[in-house]
């Protein structure tokens, strides 16, 4: 049902394709490049997005920090999988395979910072649940003055940003000891082959590739990938796979003025009507109405 198609030529400037349409409620200027791309969201805007509540397993070009200030929930990072509940903070390196589920009671904020910004922050996954509430009122002042600078845009601002981040790894230094996910990290062959599988993932998303596509590029069979997803995510890879172009279909049809054909179309679909009927199964909504609902009616 897919097919390979050509990237097109053109793509909305300064968009990082791999950030849900639900995570770029505020974003730096490109006047200073390394934080044209940082991103802040409130937990419960990424709640809202669809009516989703797991977010697709899939890798980030970004540095991720989540604090979860209400509700409960669980992760799945790398293979392994924790609940979370009120006053945590999750932090996940750039490249690691995770699906974080965010239901419509869970609030806080999700923080993107461009890999390789801040030196200080953690190349390990990181999960700290505080009940000190100086802690808590730390984290959540230091989001809310990158909140606030990022929208304000005073002079100055993208020092007071980096600044904020940079303090923000102090906070996670700090507290390593406390860290629920500080486990050595499998190596597994299996593992390795997630990670892959999550990279090729977000080079080849709009490829139009089938399981089978991506099982030969990483020199398995189709069974034994789906097999070692299955053991780390809960779901086979052609799930993974489907969930992470309905994600991209969600940020095309949020972000772009592009027609529903041409997502489809971008996307490997040989069929609009195909693509429809599949992304109304996922979400619940026609990709025509999921637009109509999510729309920001012009680019980041």
């Amino acid at each position: 049902m897919l097919r390979s198609v050509s990237k097109p030529a053109t793509e909305p400037p300064f968009i990082d394709r791999r950030f849900p349409a639900t995570m770029q409620e505020h974003a730096t200027t490109p006047a200073s490049p390394a934080l044209a791309y940082v991103r802040i969201c409130s937990l419960q805007s990424v709640a809202s997005g669809a009516g989703w509540h797991v977010e697709a397993a899939r890798s980030l070009s970004a540095d991720l920090f989540l604090w979860i200030t209400k509700g409960q929930g669980r992760s799945t990072i790398d293979g392994i999988t924790r609940g979370y509940g009120p006053h945590t903070a999750v932090f996940v390196p750039a490249g690691v395979m995770h699906g974080i589920e965010v239901g419509p009671r869970v609030q806080g904020y999700a923080v993107f910072i461009p890999r390789g910004m801040e030196p200080g922050l953690p190349r390990n996954v990181m999960q700290i649940r505080t009940t000190d509430m100086s802690e808590q009122g730390e984290a959540t002042r230091m989001i809310e003055v990158i909140q606030s600078e990022m929208s304000d845009r005073r002079e100055g601002f993208d020092r007071a940003v980096a600044a904020q981040i940079t303090m923000l790894s102090v906070w996670l230094e700090r507290r390593t000891g406390r860290n629920e996910r500080a486990a050595p990290a499998r190596s597994s062959a299996a593992q390795r082959i997630v990670r892959d599988f999550a990279a090729l993932l977000e080079r080849e998303i709009d490829a139009g590739k089938s399981v089978s596509d991506f099982a030969r590029a990483l020199s398995v069979t189709p069974t034994h990938l789906s097999r070692v997803c299955r053991d780390s995510f809960g779901k086979p890879a052609s799930e993974v796979l489907q969930d992470r172009i309905i994600l991209e279909a969600r940020r095309m049809l949020g972000e772009t003025d592009l027609k529903v054909q041409e997502v489809s179309a971008r996307l490997g679909f040989s069929s609009p009507a195909y693509f429809t009927r599949l992304f109304a199964q996922r979400t619940g909504l026609s990709p025509s109405v999921f637009r109509q609902r999510h729309s920001r009616g012009a680019h980041v």
